[in-house]
């Protein structure tokens, strides 16, 4: 079987002389994402955290997969400062011991692409970017430093390429050697910040990627994923009043490729396994509008207030300011008044699973299959 190799990349404290001012959460994202590639993607991982991660450093780890052998897919994710910087009119990582508006141990975003483009020989590789992080702020504040990608350096990235080595978006002709897939996913998009929270003890879009892959145990295309961690991240955004909303970029090729970070969907079904849907309209149910408190089951330190549309036996529709994704379990706590039941209130617990979400133009919508219910005192 392919391998799936990773370098993880992250940086809280670039030291005191650097203009550059300390992350809070970079490391600990590295550290998050690594448990869940190896969890969930079956990823062999490289971990390059603070002061081992310099320029030469980083350069070093990635000539460790120059010469794999029967690598199928590379994931690079750096979490740390970004910059567009002047002097060179280029997007650069900061490393450490680099010093801000300064491009003397920095890497430039379009020269990572090119040496994994170049070099790694997978037939896909994604290239996951936490960066333009603020250098004047903490907490639930801009990780960005300055800008996001602006326009010409994401043309800059499109164009990695050396002359004589055909673009990597462009067919392949009979004669070339198979060209690689090379997908980039920024945190944030132009003039726009990446934001890390207290409350999440990470980066907003991090914590998006890695709930979203927890969830559906990236069992669905890359191109749909980055759909849901955006939604996550700039619903987030609109909840905490942070602006700009951080809305994360995808770059791709035109040509289109499925890219799994996780398992890939069996798609068994039987015919006569009744649908979710036929089998919750089968059931009574009470409309009501209630708040209710909804956990993720794998992160059941963060809960959602979300809203009861109607409920049965079987299943719940709800109405949520965060996206949720399909095939994520769930706990919900929601109290039932005795105006509904014609009897006292009623507390309970459910566990359950999101089968269905639909986007609405401020929220979404839900629907669960619900379980298992306790009833409580």
């Amino acid at each position: 079987m392919p391998k799936r190799l990773a370098l993880l990349i992250g940086i809280n404290d670039y030291g005191d002389d650097s203009g550059l001012s300390p992350l809070n959460f970079a490391e600990a994202d590295v550290d998050l994402l690594s448990t869940v590639l190896i969890e969930k993607g079956g990823f062999k991982t490289t971990v390059l955290k603070g002061r081992a991660a310099t320029h030469d450093g980083i350069i070093r780890a990635l000539r460790e997969f120059y010469e794999q052998k029967d690598l199928g897919l590379f994931l690079l994710y750096f979490a740390g400062h970004g910059e567009m910087l002047s002097e060179i009119g280029k997007f650069s990582l900061h490393c450490f011991g680099s010093e801000a508006q300064d491009t003397i141990g920095t890497l430039t975003l379009s020269d990572v692409a090119q040496r994994i483009r170049d070099k790694i020989p997978a037939p896909s590789a994604v290239l996951v970017i936490d960066a333009c992080r603020s250098r004047m702020y903490r907490g639930t504040q801009p990780r960005g430093s300055g800008h996001g990608l602006s326009a010409s350096a994401i043309a800059d990235l499109r164009t990695v390429s050396q002359q004589e080595v055909p673009r990597f978006w462009e067919a392949e002709s009979a004669h070339q050697a198979q060209e690689q897939f090379l997908i980039t996913f920024m945190s944030c998009g132009v003039g726009q910040y990446s934001y890390e929270d207290n409350t999440l003890g990470h980066g907003v879009f991090t914590y998006g990627l890695v709930q979203e892959l927890r969830g559906c145990h990236g069992a669905i295309p890359l191109s749909d994923l980055r759909k849901r961690v955006g939604d996550f991240t700039s619903a987030h955004c609109r909840t905490r009043k942070l602006v700009p909303v951080q809305i994360p970029e995808w770059i791709e090729p035109s040509i289109s490729v499925e890219v799994y970070l996780g398992q890939e969907p069996s798609h068994k079904r039987t015919e006569s396994t009744p649908s979710p849907t036929s089998e919750r309209r089968k059931a009574g149910r009470f409309k009501m509008s209630l708040p209710c408190k909804l956990k993720l089951t794998h992160s059941p330190e963060n809960v959602f207030p979300v809203r009861v549309q109607d409920i049965s036996y079987r299943g719940a529709y709800l109405e949520s300011d965060y996206p949720l994704g399909e095939g994520q379990e769930v706990w919900m706590e929601l109290v039932i008044p005795k105006q509904v039941m014609l009897a006292e209130d009623i507390f309970i617990q459910l566990l359950g699973t999101v089968i269905r979400v639909e986007r609405q133009k401020h929220n979404w919508k839900c629907g669960v299959a619900i379980h298992r219910y306790q009833f409580m005192p």
